[in-house]
């Protein structure tokens, strides 16, 4: 939770310093939707690191993807947009792709699961908020700022409760970079482009979108980790 305490504090700060221009477009509007997305992220990846503590990095993978399938059926039943049938072809058929990436013989769900399959709902709501909220905000700059902000402060507080241990002299250069990939690309950049992004795209289509992770997270483990890529991840990649 420290981690997502100092990520998410360090975005939120980082751009309100160099988009201050923006804060002349605040509002309570604008508040109340960052606060509220801010909310379900924090709630999201809290789930999920406590799922990842009884699974595996892989199966957790596996699990997420679920929300390929979820987010079109909420939005069906939420907002009576039905979907086009291609939507579920094109869910299942990624569903098939992550599990010849991800999983191995171990088929059995364990509470670690149940966890990620908690937060695949979590996420799913997230997605078909932000496509409700990012067109009636005047600045989605602000909107991302509020959402960093909220979901940093949370984690914060729950370290705190929770008496995280914080050993700041065990932080080695490769985590100090770690931190800042995380804290720029991987939420100020990625977070932000989504939430500009859903702006014209449908929630379903973001959601088949994203699921695409995976792929370059097999890629990634590839090249950088060293994992052998088989026939196997490369049908699923396909």
């Amino acid at each position: 939770f420290w981690i997502l305490a100092i990520r998410f504090i360090l975005a939120g700060l980082m751009m309100s310093l160099v988009f201050w221009k923006e804060w002349k477009k605040l509002d309570k509007k604008t508040i109340r939707y960052g606060v509220t997305i801010g909310l379900l992220l924090f709630l999201g990846i809290g789930v999920q690191m406590v799922g990842l503590q009884f699974t595996t990095p892989a199966k957790q993978s596996f699990v997420l993807v679920s929300y390929v399938i979820i987010v079109p059926l909420m939005e069906w039943a939420f907002y009576k947009k039905k979907p086009a049938k291609k939507i579920f072809v094109s869910g299942v058929l990624c569903l098939i792709g992550v599990g010849l990436l991800s999983l191995n013989d171990q088929l059995r769900l364990s509470f670690g699961d149940a966890c990620t399959l908690v937060y695949a709902l979590i996420f799913s709501i997230q997605v078909l908020k932000v496509a409700d909220y990012s067109p009636r905000v005047d600045s989605l700059i602000l909107f991302s700022i509020f959402q960093f902000l909220t979901a940093g402060v949370l984690s914060l507080l729950l370290a705190l409760i929770t008496r995280e241990v914080l050993v700041v002299e065990s932080v080695s250069r490769t985590s100090f970079w770690g931190i800042v990939y995380l804290t720029i690309f991987n939420t100020a950049l990625a977070f932000t482009i989504q939430n500009m992004a859903q702006k014209y795209a449908r929630p379903a289509n973001t959601a088949l979108i994203m699921a695409t992770e995976s792929i370059f997270g097999a890629l990634a483990a590839y090249f950088f980790a060293g994992e052998i890529f088989d026939l196997r991840k490369i049908i699923g990649c396909s």
